[in-house]
């Protein structure tokens, strides 16, 4: 689906943020299995108090995992993998498998390949593509999301992820990360970005290293990148900068850009990598997705592997 382009902007103004996904229903929480009994009943006793929150403040309600008690991880199972659930989070909400419909029917991983998945926060990506035999770089700037993710990888026995606690830009140095109280994958350096992830507006900013995508990726520097995928919450043209040699090399990219991004990634996605855009798919009000592949004249891997024909115009 091709979308128009708004007119072309090299930043997100300050302020802006990326709005929360649609309020999830209850019924898609169900889908969300406890691997024990204490995960169990804390996972219940939380949706009994979503329900009841819901029924009498539905405008305030926006996701269950706030309602988990404790301290101690959950073990939930999705898809068939375990994943370690904060409580006090959102968690929950983004192991629906709804959550990303662009990534579930465009990824399709395959075993030997590499994958990148920058801004990979519980990882439902990164070990749903460790599982299936990629090695995995999942780079994920908050550092308790980061921490999950481990422990997940660890409690499904997935060796081939390496996760990596550091916010991507154009060159080395220090930020200010942004972290929404409830939905903290919107977590972001854009200021004013992460206010959409609470009902409130409330957050707290965490100091984080950043780091060029290039250094992360240069031990693997004759290695084509399968595939990349980006969701860095305003920060995609600053990834980009910093991703020049990655992108050359590149097969495969599924991008999350804001509308105000759109022409510029687009375009330099094109004009200096190489790539064809498959599709363009609104994800949030203010932000889509970007889908394509190098071209075939251009593509380091081309014809070799599973994904040198995963992806199809549609």
């Amino acid at each position: 689906m091709e979308v128009s382009e708004p007119g072309a902007t090299e930043a997100v103004s300050g302020g802006a943020f990326a709005g929360l996904p649609p309020t999830p229903s209850l019924r898609e929480y169900l889908a969300l299995q406890p691997v024990d009994l204490e995960s169990a009943i804390r996972l219940y006793v939380a949706f009994g108090a979503a329900a009841a929150f819901r029924a009498f403040r539905p405008q305030r309600f926006r996701g269950m995992g706030q309602f988990v008690l404790g301290r101690r991880l959950l073990r939930i199972q999705s898809e068939g993998l375990v994943f370690a659930v904060r409580p006090r989070t959102e968690d929950l909400g983004y192991l629906r498998p709804s959550q990303k419909r662009t990534v579930e029917r465009w990824f399709r991983p395959a075993s030997g390949e590499f994958v990148v998945d920058a801004g990979a926060h519980v990882g439902l990506h990164a070990l749903r593509a460790a599982r299936s035999g990629s090695r995995v770089l999942a780079v994920e700037p908050n550092p308790e999301a980061a921490d999950s993710l481990r422990t997940s990888a660890a409690w499904n026995g997935l060796t081939n992820v390496e996760v990596v606690a550091v916010a991507l830009g154009s060159e080395r140095g220090r930020g200010v990360l942004e972290v929404p109280a409830v939905w903290d994958g919107k977590a972001s350096l854009i200021p004013g970005w992460a206010t959409g992830g609470h009902p409130d507006g409330t957050f707290r900013s965490v100091a984080v290293p950043i780091s060029p995508l290039d250094d992360l990726t240069a031990a693997d520097s004759t290695r084509a990148v399968d595939w990349l995928l980006i969701d860095v919450e305003g920060s995609e043209l600053d990834l980009l900068r910093g991703a020049a040699a990655t992108l050359r090399r590149t097969r495969h990219i599924i991008l999350e850009v804001s509308f105000a991004s759109l022409p510029v990634a687009r375009r330099r996605l094109e004009e200096e990598f190489g790539f064809e855009i498959l599709a363009v798919e609104p994800q949030t009000n203010v932000t889509l997705y970007l889908v394509a592949r190098k071209r075939a004249s251009e593509d380091p891997g081309f014809g070799q592997g599973p994904s040198s024909a995963g992806m199809r115009r549609t």
